[in-house]
């Protein structure tokens, strides 16, 4: 959800927490804390692994990967795959592929190169709120069928870390990262009451898209001072990200009957918004965004 939905699950090897700022840790976006998956490292052996998992309820997921080590390089495979077919709730589908790979070049005893890449394509449908009486007697219910969320990301990194002494080592990254996220949000549908004897009303919803793809370099040297384990680290990063947003508002026809709404559909995009990076105010094309001419 949200934040991990770029995570391939079946590259991890462990999660690590940090409360507090981080910055120096891992960026200046950390600020409040940080949640860091860790990506496996290559088997000093050969070794292949797949494992399959699911349920009643239309729930299904693959995890495998291949790893392995010859002479100074070491490499690791991982996919991941989850889907949601025909579930508990309506219109509740999902699907999600996710492939990552970690090569790792020995230096020499004191440095090491690690490159780290991953590509995650997630689909979703996204069911949306209930009336009281549809969410005590029918909660599998949905009230329409067009909301969605869609994700499509890479990343791609590669470090130098080198150990200088015992006490003082440096990490330098240089990293690439692509995002495409578009979604027609259940929670953005907007609410009508028709006009007697009619018992349809037009309300309004969005599509939207929000993309960027940057790249930057990111370095640490990390001291030992010799007493109570403690060490003090010093980071700087730049990053360079261009950010596209395209908003198009949709006009959604709302049908109500004596038992409350039965189904929203969605009726036609009436207008357009969009935003670019050098500016934080939308432009319009097309109509306006309440759809006057």
């Amino acid at each position: 959800h949200n934040a991990l939905n770029e995570i391939n699950f079946a590259g991890v090897d462990s999660v690590e927490v940090m409360r507090g700022p981080t910055s120096s840790l891992y960026g200046s976006n950390a600020v409040g804390g940080a949640v860091n998956f860790l990506t496996a490292a290559p088997s000093l052996t050969p070794e292949a692994w797949a494992g399959l998992r699911g349920r009643e309820q239309g729930y299904a997921r693959l995890d495998a990967g291949v790893s392995g080590t010859a002479g100074e390089l070491g490499a690791r495979l991982s996919y991941y795959r989850s889907e949601v077919n025909d579930g508990w709730r309506q219109f509740s589908d999902s699907q999600k592929d996710s492939l990552s790979a970690r090569v790792d070049y020995v230096l020499s005893d004191y440095s090491l190169l690690k490159t780290v890449a991953s590509y995650t394509d997630l689909y979703t449908d996204m069911t949306g709120s209930l009336g009281e009486s549809d969410y005590r007697n029918n909660p599998e219910k949905s009230y329409q069928t067009f909301t969605e969320r869609t994700d499509v990301n890479s990343r791609v990194s590669t470090s130098l870390e080198t150990d200088w002494s015992d006490v003082t080592s440096t990490r330098a990254t240089l990293f690439w990262r692509d995002n495409s996220h578009g979604q027609i949000p259940s929670y953005s549908l907007g609410s009508c009451v028709p006009v007697s004897p009619a018992t349809t009303c037009t309300t309004n919803g969005r599509q939207n898209d929000n993309s960027y793809t940057s790249y930057g370099v990111d370095s640490q040297v990390s001291h030992g001072l010799g007493f109570m384990d403690s060490r003090v680290i010093f980071g700087a990063g730049w990053d360079r990200t261009g950010n596209d947003y395209d908003e198009d508002n949709l006009a959604v026809l709302r049908e109500f009957r004596a038992s409350g709404v039965l189904d929203m559909t969605l009726a036609h995009s009436k207008a357009t918004a969009w935003c670019d990076s050098a500016t934080d105010a939308p432009r319009h094309g097309g109509l306006s965004p309440f759809g006057e001419e």
